[in-house]
């Protein structure tokens, strides 16, 4: 997995788990969808019950997912799942491999985040609302709708480490 990027981040105090900590199948993460250059303070996607204020999202009526700020509260916290659920326990701990289908579960709720079919005028375009909902097919498996994909361009993450390499080489040249 890719190791550059830290938007999606293990929930574990640093001296537990290093820098280089890879994300794993069952573990706690979170999403950081907003970071201090694009916002006052980092913000994380987050989700909570259909009773809260900020709770169902506007055409499905399902569990809404948000952005929060405070990094520390259970609502921002969602683990990785493999997509079938016969083979799912034996996964558990293992690495997320990229590029491929995962379901994302909230925590709290025990609801896999979801893109609705339902879209809505945005500000540049349509947009697909995302919410945090069961999608189950007849063997109460997860549908399409609640499978995500984590992307990245492993090429720039190659390129970005190697260029890291060769600056902290060029460091320890000039400093000696």
């Amino acid at each position: 997995m890719c190791q550059c990027g830290e938007l999606i981040s293990p929930t574990c105090s640093p001296e537990v788990c290093p820098k280089e900590c890879k994300v794993t199948y069952g573990a706690p993460v979170q999403f950081l969808l907003a970071t201090e250059e694009l916002s006052d303070k980092p913000l994380y996607m987050a989700s909570d019950s259909l009773m809260s204020t900020k709770g169902v999202q506007q055409k499905s009526g399902h569990r809404g997912v948000f952005l929060s700020a405070d990094r520390c509260n259970y609502n921002t916290h969602w683990v990785f799942q493999h997509v079938d659920p016969q083979i799912r326990l034996e996964f558990e701990g293992q690495p997320v491999p990229v590029n491929t289908p995962v379901i994302i579960r909230h925590c709290k709720t025990n609801s896999a985040l979801a893109i609705e079919h339902k879209k809505s005028w945005g500000l540049l375009d349509f947009e697909y609302e995302v919410s945090s909902c069961n999608h189950l097919d007849g063997h109460r498996a997860e549908n399409d709708t609640n499978q995500i994909c984590v992307c990245t361009n492993l090429d720039v993450c190659e390129s970005l480490s190697d260029v890291k390499s060769d600056a902290e080489k060029l460091l320890k040249t000039m400093s000696t």
